[in-house]
């Protein structure tokens, strides 16, 4: 069953306590964005900034990694426990040793492809390995985009290979999914919706999760 996962991509830790506030008891998965200033800036809150946030411990963590090393990186994030790691595979020099890296700590791996990427960067022996693969609807950054045409017919085509090689990898969507199109979403593969603004500026974060899921599950 396809199931979206709210977004946090801030600078400001109170921001991030003010929204696990609101999302505790409503979700059990987060997905924080961690930027380091380097791959695209500016920088995003840090692994030390949220390793003191104890209400991060009432969630399962997913991050993803917009940083220019990615396997350096990693280590500053495993105080938090992360139960899956994606990072953009524009950023990776080898992408077999970073799977090997993050299944031997028993984490789940997974890349990111950056507006402009194509599926084709993934190496055919990485694909049976993956966990997941996120599909950026627009340019990774600081958000404010919409999805294109173009990336949602990546997301189907990559479905469509998933299924014809039987590999196992979930498809993550991430950039302006909102109530409009997230339905679009899920018809052409996607399988989880990493959703930031139409949770967090709803007027009521459990009624908009609500609605958001209400249309998956009608889907």
């Amino acid at each position: 069953m396809p199931d979206l996962v709210p977004t946090i991509f801030t600078t400001e830790v109170l921001e991030v306590e003010k929204r696990l506030k609101k999302a505790l008891g409503l979700v059990s998965w987060l997905h924080l964005d961690l930027i380091d200033g380097l791959y695209i800036s500016p920088a995003s809150v840090s692994p030390s900034d949220l390793e003191k946030i104890k209400l991060l411990r009432g969630f399962k963590l997913g991050f993803h990694l917009m940083v220019k090393e990615p396997l350096s990186f990693i280590e500053k994030i495993m105080v938090l426990n992360p139960k899956r790691i994606i990072s953009q595979i524009e950023a990776i020099d080898n992408q077999e040793d970073y799977v090997e890296v993050l299944k031997d700590k028993k984490i789940e791996a997974g890349l990111a492809l950056d507006f402009g990427t194509g599926i084709n960067l993934i190496k055919k022996e990485v694909f049976s390995k993956l966990d997941y693969i996120l599909i950026m609807l627009y340019k990774a950054g600081w958000g404010g985009g919409k999805p294109s045409k173009e990336r949602m017919d990546m997301v189907k085509s990559l479905k469509e290979y998933r299924d014809k090689n039987n590999f196992s990898f979930k498809i993550i969507v991430d950039g302006g999914i909102n109530e409009n199109n997230i339905k679009s979403c899920l018809d052409f593969g996607a399988d989880i919706l990493a959703v930031g603004d139409a949770i967090w500026k709803s007027d009521n974060i459990k009624e908009g999760i609500f609605k958001l899921r209400s249309i998956i599950h009608e889907n």
